[in-house]
């Protein structure tokens, strides 16, 4: 999080990162909102671990894009 956060900043901070979360606890890990359109996040340690967007958010925002970042992809969402 920390690393797209600087990311964020270092090409001019033209993007809102955040959390979302219900009161139910389900949550998506970033969302980035950028000229108006949405990109969530999940950020998992085991590759392999299943990842399934909460149906909520995804029917409510409509993203762009939904991105699954992990250890062995980590680098090009840096880059």
């Amino acid at each position: 999080m920390s690393e797209l956060w600087k990311k964020n900043k270092y090409e001019g901070g033209w993007k809102n990162l955040y959390f979302w979360r219900t009161q139910s606890q389900q949550e998506i890990d970033v969302v980035i909102e950028k000229d108006g359109e949405l990109t969530a996040i999940e950020i998992k340690w085991n590759p392999n671990a299943k990842t399934k967007f909460n149906t909520t958010f995804l029917e409510s925002y409509q993203p762009k894009e939904c991105l699954v970042i992990h250890p062995e992809n980590y680098f090009e969402y840096l880059m």
